[in-house]
């Protein structure tokens, strides 16, 4: 009994001397208050390119002496309407009003152009590519069930947009692709300024655009040119004409047009719209990129 009453008296002083937690009673703890983070700005592409500028009135830029060759003194590019390769059609009507013709297009030149084990042939949201110089049935049939006795043909409607020339150069590889996205569809893109067959002082590319809504007119739906002053003139070509030339590396580092970047007065934005459907451009004498900010469903590519 006296070992068990030790016992408590013991337990009771060890409790004692701990040190007492502080409490209140009768009052509240205040909430704590943490500053809302701030949602972050909502990228609307559309918005972006509606307020871009084409810059019509650019100024070339300038190509350093160290890899100058020839003056440019014939056209950098130009813009072209489907009506005026295909007059009396109706095409280009069309092709501004009706998202479903325009998605029945995409559908048909893959079936048409793109290579048939190509796992991504009808996933309409990857890039796709083949030849443009192939019969078009698919095509044939899209085009008549749209427009009637007056459609070209396909195999024309290829012909037409391929054989569309710059100072009497036309596309002479065959190659097509159809290009999907990009990160200027996303966010603000930079620049990867190219040119897609080197030094092939003849190469010439054609592109259809597609616009994202109908009835769409501006930028964000073709690639983003700069007219050079002169040819770029590269040891590295020598013999090799038909790979690309990029404008810097992946980190950055200068390659084969030596210059810190491409001023905003040599940007040019070609605006889409009736009329203007296509653009034709001299691999040449530009250097191109997708544009910073996309609005489109796709562009088809004839080189």
């Amino acid at each position: 009994m006296k070992s068990t009453l030790l016992g408590c008296l013991v337990a009771a002083a060890a409790l004692s001397a701990r040190p007492r937690r502080k409490t209140s009673i009768g009052t509240k703890r205040k909430p704590t208050t943490k500053t809302p983070l701030a949602a972050p700005e909502t990228f609307v592409a559309a918005t972006i390119c509606q307020a871009q500028e084409p810059n019509e009135n650019f100024s070339p830029l300038v190509v350093p002496e160290r890899c100058r060759g020839a003056a440019v003194t014939r056209p950098w590019f130009r813009q072209v309407g489907l009506d005026d390769l295909f007059p009396g059609a109706g095409l280009g009507a069309a092709f501004d009003e009706s998202s479903d013709f325009r998605a029945a297009l995409r559908r048909v030149a893959r079936e048409d152009c793109c290579d048939e084990n190509s796992p991504v042939r009808f996933d309409m949201t990857c890039s796709a590519q083949g030849s443009w110089r192939r019969p078009a049935p698919a095509t044939d049939r899209v085009l008549r069930e749209t427009l009637g006795a007056s459609a070209p043909t396909g195999d024309e409607f290829y012909a037409g947009i391929g054989g569309s020339a710059l100072d009497g150069v036309s596309p002479r590889t065959g190659h097509f692709i159809d290009i999907v996205g990009g990160p200027g569809s996303r966010r603000l893109a930079r620049y990867a300024w190219h040119q897609d067959r080197g030094g092939d002082a003849d190469a010439v590319t054609v592109m259809l655009g597609f616009p994202a809504a109908s009835g769409q007119r501006g930028c964000g739906v073709f690639s983003h040119v700069a007219p050079l002053s002169h040819l770029v003139v590269n040891d590295a070509d020598e013999g090799n004409h038909s790979r690309p030339r990029e404008f810097s590396d992946e980190r950055g580092e200068r390659r084969f047009l030596d210059v810190d970047a491409v001023p905003e007065a040599s940007i040019v934005r070609p605006a889409y719209g009736r009329g203007r459907e296509l653009i034709v451009y001299s691999d040449a004498r530009v250097i191109h990129s997708a544009p910073d900010a996309i609005h489109r469903e796709s562009l088809c590519r004839f080189m």
